[in-house]
């Protein structure tokens, strides 16, 4: 069972592994794992129905399946070149108020990058990889971030 911080909050960004652990980690043959667990629910993007987010879970777990190679070579849609629908983008273009909140609870500290993985057409959740686990941060349902 995981310990609570101060007040009996669950620590959050405490539990990243450090950069330099990483190094010799291969993340693409790694299963796609995820948690809801860091989610920043205030954020507008979650404004959804109960039916909505189920949804999201049924596609996050049907996710489970693959590795994340495979989720990452994923490519489509209408990009210059068809390009991946599921990638990687540097935190420091997160959008203004994002990128505050991401400053705020100390994922500019741990983590370069954050992960946009394509749910539908427009549809994205965006969050941070910590060793193979998705840590879901916000809902971005009409492709705004980025």
């Amino acid at each position: 069972m995981r310990q609570t911080g101060k007040r009996g909050r669950t620590p959050q960004i405490a539990d990243s592994v450090p950069k330099s652990i990483k190094v010799g980690f291969k993340l693409d043959k790694e299963s796609f794992r995820w948690t809801l667990a860091f989610c920043l629910w205030e954020h507008i993007g979650w404004n959804i129905t109960v039916q909505k987010l189920a949804g999201l879970v049924g596609t996050l777990q049907s996710l489970e399946t693959r590795t994340w190679g495979e989720i990452k070579a994923d490519n489509g849609g209408k990009a210059r070149g068809n390009g991946t629908n599921s990638h990687f983008i540097p935190i420091s273009k997160l959008p203004k108020r994002e990128g505050k909140q991401a400053l705020k609870y100390g994922y500019k500290d741990r983590f370069d990058e954050v992960f946009s993985l394509r749910i539908s057409s427009l549809e994205r959740l965006i969050g941070v990889e910590d060793m193979g686990l998705f840590k879901i941060l916000w809902f971005d349902p009409d492709h705004s971030f980025f």
